[in-house]
């Protein structure tokens, strides 16, 4: 390889993050090839949506001119209503947390420096303007040639050679599974100890206008032991109704013996709730919330057995280094975070940015195998410290539910101004 090329850079997965580093290497123009399993954009459901904050002002960087303005991702987006975020008590719905205004705005209350609840199938559209995306390829493995490049194979009969592996397949990473081969607990996950119900709720627009106020993008609310995240998925045409999504959690007990808490209700165990039929499941949840406050018990009442999306088992990993090598991971496949702070998202596309940066700068120096691996390596010395604070709080964040303490604790209000600030 000589000393004026620029490496090749492998992505597999186009995820968020995976998305984000094609589009940071293209505005650098760094050669990269980007390989997703899913057969299109629009194959499998992408999920809810995301707060997105500090990666604001890089997202903007990286758009290419085709794209739209990246406010059309919100979940809000050209409706009455804008991206707030409350958190309450879920029995007297007295206000803990309040994120709207001048909270996402800079010192002079300008909307140039703000946070957007991100649907994550927009978003994802909307990172994928400019870019060759090979769909319909998984990830079979890859191989280290003598010469220190790389070359990864693919189910459909797929090789491709360069000079980077990134793996961003996600919490499952086949990547980071051959990566580890050798060293089993690096590839392992931390399972949690909490359950997740999820599901959708379609309202009329004279029960869906309260819950607006209660938060336009996103709201939470504990009740005794468990919280409840609800937020707007989207809107028919005409505004007569909406969909909401729900995700309900709590914490399985350890000492089945351990009599439950005041006011707490009844929540069966992990094991009989993934064996559970949407019926079921919807019973459960019902079940746990009847002790919240009505408007809240609300959205579990009116969700109906067919829109029930199942239940979640939770996961965490703390990020570790790559062995020495041409590859790397980011995003869920580096480390797995339970979702009780939003910060899985935005953590992936700081990965990406500071992994493109660091290749940005490879590529004016002469590029071996050593500077390759040196640079990787540096890269995760960044990342690991900045990851694992933020897995290690998700999951403290999750320990305890109804606690207005911990719940202050979740989202401080100083530390996301320190955050907005940067901007």
């Amino acid at each position: 390889m000589s000393s004026s090329s620029k490496p090749t850079v492998i992505i597999v997965g186009a995820g968020l993050g995976g998305l984000t580093l094609a589009q940071s290497l293209r505005t650098a123009g760094i050669p990269y090839r980007l390989f997703e399993r899913d057969s299109s954009e629009a194959s499998r459901q992408q999920g809810w949506s995301l707060l997105l904050h500090e990666c604001l002002p890089a997202l903007r960087k990286i758009a290419p001119p085709s794209a739209p303005p990246i406010e059309c991702i919100s979940v809000t987006y050209q409706t009455p209503y804008e991206d707030h975020f409350h958190m309450f008590n879920g029995h007297t719905k007295e206000v803990y947390l309040s994120f709207e205004g001048p909270v996402f705005a800079d010192a002079a209350n300008k909307r140039d420096a703000y946070s957007i609840s991100a649907s994550r199938s927009k978003f994802r559209a909307w990172l994928t303007h400019n870019l060759e995306v090979n769909w319909d390829h998984a990830f079979k493995g890859y191989e280290v040639l003598p010469s220190g490049r790389v070359k990864a194979y693919f189910e459909n009969g797929v090789e491709v050679e360069g000079d980077i592996l990134v793996g961003a397949d996600g919490s499952q990473s086949k990547v980071r599974s051959q990566l580890f081969a050798g060293n089993p607990a690096g590839n392992a996950l931390n399972r949690l100890p909490h359950a997740c119900v999820a599901g959708l709720v379609h309202l009329p627009r004279d029960k869906y206008l309260p819950h607006m106020k209660y938060g336009p993008s996103l709201y939470t609310t504990d009740g005794v032991g468990l919280r409840v995240f609800i937020g707007l998925r989207t809107f028919s045409p005409d505004m007569s109704t909406a969909t909401l999504v729900w995700l309900l959690f709590w914490v399985e007990k350890q000492d089945k013996k351990e009599p439950p808490a005041k006011g707490e209700t009844e929540k069966p165990t992990l094991t009989t709730l993934h064996m559970a039929t949407p019926a079921e499941l919807l019973a459960y949840a019902k079940q746990a919330t009847a002790d919240l406050h009505a408007d809240f018990r609300e959205i579990f009442e009116e969700t109906k057995v067919e829109d029930m999306l199942g239940s979640l088992v939770l996961y965490d990993r703390e990020p570790m280094h790559c062995p020495a090598g041409p590859i790397t991971i980011i995003g869920d496949a580096m480390h797995v975070m339970s979702p009780f702070r939003g910060e899985g998202g935005n953590a992936a596309l700081t990965d990406a940015f500071e992994l493109s940066e660091a290749i940005v700068n490879l590529s004016s120096s002469t590029i071996t195998p050593e500077a390759i691996n040196t640079t990787l390596r540096t890269y995760e010395e960044k990342m690991i410290p900045r990851g694992t604070d933020m897995v290690v709080s998700s999951r403290n964040a999750g320990k305890e539910f109804g606690t207005r303490g911990v719940t202050e604790k979740l989202f401080n209000r100083a530390e996301l101004g320190e955050l907005v600030q940067k901007h």
